[in-house]
């Protein structure tokens, strides 16, 4: 079986204040052995208790996954988390996975929820959106002021990639464009979404994924999970 994924406190929330742990900077993108290096992150952000840590294992192991993740209410991830030990791509990139505290829902703080996404989005190269059921228009509004409040911090460049990752989708079979040519010509009901979707269109690449509901053992397991193969 596999290690259990070892995560480092990156960002914390404490009285109103925003604290970066550059021990754990220094531990992971910041260590001299990356000097030379392309680094490139992968996030993921979403509402509280929705599987992004499953999310996180699922995507740094293979079938047999272990992780902090668990089933319940109780929300598990705290401020930024970041995965100690990269991915190393075919073509020499190291891949550093974070795991982000709930946002999209009433346990997060606006400002801490606004924070979280725009940091994420100004310094991952693929951002994941991680949903239940649909992308509505408020999950546009919600994205698309993360990317204004982003754009606002001059210092650093956004990444490129926006993913939305719709889990338990109603049609997990409908082709992923489809789906959002669907969601953009919804969005023409509004003048404001039709500018937030115009928007976040022109400054990403933007992909989806419609997930089946996962099995009962998935959804209800906590730390460890076997992934079939299908064969």
């Amino acid at each position: 079986m596999p290690p259990e994924l070892n995560y480092l406190q990156l960002v914390s929330f404490e009285g109103g204040n925003i604290l970066l742990n550059e021990d754990s900077a220094r531990k992971t993108f910041a260590n001299e052995r990356y000097r030379d290096k392309k680094v490139t992150f992968v996030s993921i952000i979403g509402p509280s208790r929705s599987g992004k840590s499953f999310l996180v294992a699922y995507m740094t192991s293979k079938h047999e996954i272990r992780g902090r993740f668990k089933s319940g209410y109780d929300r598990d991830t705290e401020g930024i988390q970041i995965c100690e030990h990269p991915m190393e791509l075919e073509d020499g990139t190291f891949m550093f996975f974070l795991d982000t505290q709930g946002t999209f829902d009433l346990q997060t703080e606006l400002f801490v929820a606004d924070w979280i996404m725009a940091f994420s989005l100004l310094i991952a190269g693929i951002q994941i959106i991680n949903l239940r059921i649909n992308l509505d228009g408020d999950n546009l509004r919600i994205v698309h002021r993360a990317v204004e409040t982003a754009n606002l911090m001059k210092t650093a460049a956004s990444g490129e990639k926006l993913l939305f990752l719709i889990r338990d989708a109603a049609c997990p079979d409908m082709p992923p464009a489809e789906f959002l040519e669907r969601v953009w010509e919804s969005a023409k009901s509004s003048s404001e979404l039709t500018g937030a979707q115009n928007s976040l269109r022109t400054r990403y690449e933007i992909s989806c994924i419609l997930s089946p509901a996962p099995s009962e053992n998935i959804r209800l397991s906590s730390g460890e999970a076997t992934i079939g193969t299908g064969e």
